[in-house]
């Protein structure tokens, strides 16, 4: 996905710019990925052309012969079509082996060529010289040239120019009638410029098509990326499957909020983009634990910040990781001091228990947990002490064996009445 954004850069700086001469784009890196998205088709195309080539060249051989006879002429004609043959066995077989496509295409240049070299040789041999054949031969190979061989487009001018020298010299050479020869090189002439006009729209044409499909793929990613900056990983994947409501209950989860102490305080001497940056310099230090916990950070609400463990993919170990994340917290905002609002201190309160979980919202999404277990972990936070960890009974119970605690004794928590209250101090020793 990088490498699309990459190219979409590129598009956006000129790079769409097509050279109307070969129908390339100016820009190598993007032309080189065209290639490599057009491999699989091309490799296709080139296998049913040597299919219908080899095809084609066998059926026709029965009827130079009738046309030729057993002469000369028919065995030079016999050769080329032979070696053609050979030829497209050669490519077809090659495409199976991991052999660069565009070599394998462009070795098929004796497919219009060489035929059309041998047949006006042979004719020019015969006594009556049957420029009409060689007419009707080499229009058909101009069309093969430019409409059915996936050349770049570049090799295909260079072989209809080829046809038409070939043709014209081999006519001119052996006709008397030079009139004949003239309306034949007209004919195709305008063949040749019809042929190489369309090729030249399909060259095009695909291009803009692989433009237009980065270009999508750069905004889908842009989107991607922007749910994932708002939305739990797990939760994006289900909104991109077409799930239209998203709620889940969790028997057991954890919940933790931390909140920078005195802020309101300390933001009335700053100015607004003092308060934004100080806010941003914090709660990027937060971004940083959480991914380094696995944990989900929630929301932030002002100067708070929101974390849970065990949501939107439960996690046995939920209560733990948001221990681990509060104590290696507790340890970076110690000395974390803003250049704007100074020394900064946070309250931490933790709580467990059943919440519910679930995406609000229809132009603005929002992962959002809902519950007994939420509020409880906020009164933790509103009524700890700066600079500790204030935890519920509940998480005093299921970490009591791995961590160190100091009970606070029962508090009065608003809304909830008398609650016990512990300080979570470290893992334990040994």
């Amino acid at each position: 996905m990088k490498l699309e954004s990459s190219l979409a850069d590129r598009l956006h700086d000129g790079g769409q710019t097509l050279n109307p001469i070969t129908g390339e784009f100016y820009d190598r890196a993007l032309e080189d990925a065209f290639l490599d998205h057009r491999r699989a088709a091309t490799t296709r195309q080139l296998r049913f052309i040597s299919t219908i080539g080899v095809i084609g060249f066998m059926l026709i051989l029965p009827i130079d012969y009738l046309t030729l006879g057993d002469s000369p002429a028919f065995r030079i004609d016999l050769a080329a079509k032979i070696i053609g043959i050979l030829v497209l066995v050669a490519a077809y077989a090659s495409s199976y082996r991991g052999v660069s496509t565009t070599r394998l295409i462009n070795s098929l240049w004796f497919v219009p060529i060489g035929p059309l070299i041998a047949l006006e040789t042979a004719v020019a041999l015969l006594p009556n010289k049957d420029f009409g054949l060689m007419s009707n031969t080499a229009i058909i190979m101009m069309v093969v040239n430019f409409l059915f061989i996936p050349y770049r487009y570049a090799v295909g001018l260079i072989g209809g120019v080829a046809l038409l020298v070939i043709h014209g010299a081999v006519g001119y050479a052996t006709q008397s009638d030079a009139l004949a020869v003239t309306e034949s090189m007209m004919l195709l002439a305008l063949v040749s410029l019809a042929s190489a006009f369309v090729a030249r729209q399909l060259a095009f044409a695909r291009r803009r098509d692989f433009s237009k499909s980065l270009l999508l793929s750069a905004e889908k990613e842009q989107v991607s990326e922007l749910l994932h900056n708002v939305l739990p990983a797990k939760i994006v994947e289900r909104l991109n499957s077409g799930e239209k409501m998203i709620a889940d209950r969790f028997d057991e989860a954890s919940v933790l909020f931390v909140d920078i102490v005195g802020f309101t305080r300390l933001s009335e001497r700053a100015t607004p983009e003092d308060i934004v940056r100080s806010l941003n310099a914090v709660f990027t230090e937060i971004d940083h634990l959480v991914e380094k916990h696995g944990v989900e950070k929630i929301k932030t609400i002002g100067d708070a910040y929101m974390v849970a463990a065990g949501i939107p993919t439960y996690t046995p170990d939920h209560a733990r990781r948001l221990a681990m994340f509060a104590l290696d917290l507790r340890e970076t905002t110690r000395n974390l001091e803003t250049v704007d609002l100074g020394a900064i201190a946070v309250r931490t309160g933790l709580h467990c228990g059943p919440v519910v979980a679930g995406v609000i919202g229809v132009r603005k999404f929002a992962f959002d947990l809902w519950g007994d277990t939420v509020n409880v972990a906020s009164r933790m936070e509103s009524h700890g002490v700066p600079g500790r960890i204030q935890v519920t009974e509940a998480v005093y119970e299921m970490l009591k064996d791995e961590f160190d605690f100091e009970e606070r004794g029962v508090i009065a928590v608003k809304g909830k009445g008398e609650m016990k209250a512990y300080f979570l101090l470290g893992p334990r020793a040994g």
